[in-house]
């Protein structure tokens, strides 16, 4: 059966950090945001992951986000789109 590669899945911001790093080539890279995050994948299973962002940098502990795995390779990514929030816990954070 073919499987898409990117599937939807949710995750909590557990912690944020911001990451200066330079990237190779670029004299002044923009900065990107690292972030632990508690992931509900899509077979219902939980998983501890780290997810840079360069697009999304200003996420706080405790807010539900909408993510992107690859269920092949185990990658997990904070897609594009504008609507990436989905709610609080606040009990995280």
């Amino acid at each position: 059966m073919f499987r898409r590669k990117w599937e939807p899945a949710e995750g909590a911001i557990l912690t944020t950090k911001p990451d200066c790093r330079r990237r190779a080539g670029r004299s002044s890279a923009p900065q990107v945001a690292v972030y632990d995050i508690d992931v509900r994948m899509p077979d219902g299973g939980r998983h501890l992951a780290k997810v840079a962002s360069g697009h999304h940098r200003e996420l706080q502990p405790g807010t539900i986000v909408r993510l992107e795995v690859n269920s092949r390779t185990g990658e997990i990514r904070l897609p594009r789109e504008r609507h990436l929030i989905i709610g609080f816990d606040s009990q995280i954070g």
